[in-house]
């Protein structure tokens, strides 16, 4: 976790070459998330944010990806165009999850 804003918003953050088999992933805690910078990796942070819209709790969610370098940017483009339309679908199914869990908590 790179930070969070208790009751508004919870940021994820990982690093790796998402477009290998393995994709050399990097745990790190946030400080050296900030500071990394190796070539041919991409830093993606994942955020969940809360807001209030008509009476109503909204959760969105948003991805950000910045790459390390230009084989970086070439890699993760060539990924990007297999992956993207799955990444919605996951973001999707994500946000259903948690509104079912938070419909059903609310209810008991």
């Amino acid at each position: 976790m790179l930070g969070k804003n208790p009751g508004e918003e919870i940021l994820l953050g990982l690093v790796g070459r998402f477009w290998t088999r393995s994709g050399g992933i990097r745990r790190l805690d946030g400080d050296s998330f900030r500071k990394f910078t190796e070539p041919d990796f991409a830093k993606t942070v994942w955020n969940f944010y809360l807001s209030e819209k008509e009476n109503q709790t909204v959760l969105s969610t948003e991805t950000r990806i910045a790459c390390m370098d230009d084989r970086g940017r070439r890699n993760f483009k060539i990924y990007r165009t297999f992956i993207r339309p799955f990444s919605g679908i996951i973001r999707q199914e994500i946000l259903k999850v948690v509104r079912r869990e938070t419909e059903f908590k609310a209810v008991i």
